[in-house]
C-alpha cells in the first residue's frame, strides 16, 4: 500500500515536469498536462506561429502586493498542420503581476493560467486552437448568434514553445496523425504504432509513453470490471487528464513491439550524471517509459535499472521511483521491503540527523559499513573505540547519522536484495491448468 501511494506522489511530480514540474516537488500541481495526442484529437485547428506582442487592455484590480491585469496576445501564423489556415491569431488572459518576485506566492494561479511571461517577440508557438465552448457563449447573450471564436485547446498545453530544431519533430509527427485520422474509422494499430514512433524521440517520449500506460491501465480497468460481471467505466481515469481511454493500444500490442520499447530504455547509457543533471531529475518521458515497461519486464531490465543506482546518476526522489520499478519487475519480499524502508527515509534533508526512533533495526550496521551510494562522500565513523554504552545505543537506535548517510545504506541493502533475486530467481508456480 505505502508503495502504491508513494508511485502515485512520484507520478503526479515527474509527469509535471520541469516545465512542468520538476519530479523533486513533493506536491501535484493542478492538472496533468494534455498529451500531443489529446490535443490532436481536441483541436479543430493546429498552427505554426511566431509570438508577436502582448498588450495590456486593462488593470481590473490593484492590490497592496499586486495587481490584476486584463491582457492580450497576438500571434503571427506562418503555417497550417491542420484546419482551416490564417494569418493571425489572439487571446485574452489574466494576468497577476507582482510588485516584488519576494512578494511572488507559488499559488494557483501560476498553475491555472499559461505562463507566457517568457515569451518574447519572434518566438516560435504552436497553437493547438479549438472552438468556444458552448456554456462560454451562454454567459455572453450579445455573442449568441455569431460564429463561435477560436480558443486554446487547453488553457496550459494548447501553446506550447519550442525550439527551431524542435519543429520539424512534431510537424512529422502532427502530419501521421492527419493520415491516421483522414478515415472515418481510426485504425487502432496506426495509432499504436505512431505512439512507439513517439517514444522513440525524447522530444515526445512522455506523450507516447504516458498513452501507452493509460492505454494498459484501462485494459486491466476493463478486464477487472468484466471478471466482476460489471461495466467499465472512463470516469476513473479522470486523473489521467485527457489521454488516451483506449484499451485497444494495450490490447493489440505485441511481443516484438514491447521488446522495441523495451530497447529504447535499455539503450540508454547508465553513465554517471552531472550534479546539475541530477537536480534536474530523470525526465517526464524516461519516467513513463521505466513505468510502461515495468508491466512486462524481466530481470535484464531490472539488471539495467540496478545498473543506474550504482552509478549514482540520479537524485534520490529518482531513486526511490526506480526502486519501485526494479521491486515491481522482481516481485520479491526483502526487495519491496527494502524498497519501502529507502521510501521513508525520503523526506530529509542530506546533512539533517537522523533521529535514533528512525533508524530501523540493523541499519546501524549497514550505515557503520559506510555508504555504497556514490553521490555520497561521507566517511563512516571511527567505532574503534566505542564503549559498551556506546554500542549500546548504537544498537538501540540512537546513532547520530544522516539522512545522506542514512539513505547510502538503505541503498547498498536495496541492490545488495536485488542481485540476490535476480540470482536467485524463485520457481514459477503452476497454474491451475496443469
Amino acid at each position: 500500500m505505502f508503495r502504491s501511494l508513494l508511485c502515485a506522489a512520484i507520478l503526479c511530480a515527474v509527469v509535471l515536469s520541469g516545465l512542468i514540474f520538476s519530479p523533486n516537488a513533493q506536491a501535484c500541481p493542478v492538472k496533468i498536462p494534455e498529451t500531443l495526442l489529446a490535443l490532436y484529437r481536441n483541436s479543430k485547428e493546429i498552427h505554426v506561429a511566431r509570438f508577436d506582442k502582448k498588450l495590456v487592455e486593462s488593470v481590473t484590480s490593484n492590490e497592496k502586493e499586486y495587481s490584476i491585469l486584463n491582457v492580450k496576445y497576438f500571434f503571427d501564423i506562418s503555417s497550417t498542420l491542420k484546419g482551416e489556415s490564417r494569418k493571425m491569431f489572439s487571446y485574452g488572459d489574466t494576468e497577476y503581476r507582482y510588485l516584488s518576485n519576494e512578494n511572488e506566492p507559488v499559488d494557483e494561479f501560476r498553475t491555472e493560467s499559461i505562463d507566457s511571461s517568457s515569451m518574447k517577440a519572434g518566438d516560435l508557438v504552436l497553437l493547438f486552437l479549438k472552438e468556444e465552448e458552448p456554456d462560454e457563449r451562454e454567459a455572453h447573450p450579445a455573442d449568441r448568434d455569431k460564429k463561435p471564436e477560436l480558443v486554446l485547446t487547453d488553457y496550459r498545453d494548447g501553446l506550447k514553445q519550442v525550439k527551431e530544431s524542435e519543429l520539424s519533430v512534431y510537424e512529422t509527427r502532427i502530419n501521421e496523425l492527419n493520415k491516421i485520422f483522414a478515415s472515418e474509422k481510426e485504425d487502432n494499430a496506426a495509432v499504436l504504432q505512431w505512439l512507439i514512433r513517439c517514444i522513440e524521440d525524447p522530444l515526445t517520449r512522455w506523450d507516447g509513453a504516458f498513452d501507452l500506460n493509460s492505454s494498459f491501465l484501462m485494459k486491466e480497468h476493463e478486464d477487472e470490471a468484466a471478471r466482476a460481471g460489471e461495466e467499465a467505466s472512463e470516469n476513473r481515469f479522470y486523473f489521467f487528464g485527457e489521454g488516451t481511454r483506449n484499451s485497444q493500444y494495450a490490447r493489440l500490442m505485441t511481443d516484438a513491439q514491447k521488446q522495441a520499447v523495451t530497447n529504447i530504455l535499455i539503450s540508454a547509457p547508465t553513465k554517471v550524471r552531472s550534479q546539475e543533471e541530477k537536480e534536474n531529475g530523470l525526465s517526464r518521458g524516461d519516467y513513463a517509459l521505466i513505468q510502461l515497461v515495468t508491466r512486462w519486464a524481466d530481470s535484464k531490465v531490472a539488471g539495467y535499472l540496478l545498473e543506474r543506482l550504482r552509478t549514482g546518476r540520479d537524485d534520490r526522489w529518482d531513486v526511490s521511483s526506480i526502486m519501485n520499478s526494479i521491486s515491481d519487475i522482481l516481485d520479491d519480499k526483502d526487495v519491496e521491503a527494502a524498497s519501502d524502508a529507502y521510501a521513508e527515509a525520503l523526506g530529509g534533508d542530506d546533512n539533517e540527523i537522523v533521529s535514533g526512533s528512525e533508524v530501523a533495526d540493523g541499519d546501524e550496521k549497514d550505515v557503520a559499513d559506510g555508504p555504497a551510494d556514490p553521490e555520497s562522500k561521507s566517511e563512516s565513523p571511527d567505532r574503534s573505540d566505542d564503549t559498551p554504552e556506546s554500542s549500546a545505543i548504537a544498537d538501540a537506535g540512537v546513532q547520530k547519522i544522516t539522512y545522506l548517510e542514512l539513505r547510502a545504506a538503505l541503498l547498498a541493502k536495496f541492490i545488495s536484495a536485488a542481485d540476490m533475486a535476480i540470482a536467485n530467481p524463485k520457481a514459477e508456480e503452476p497454474s491451475a491448468e496443469n
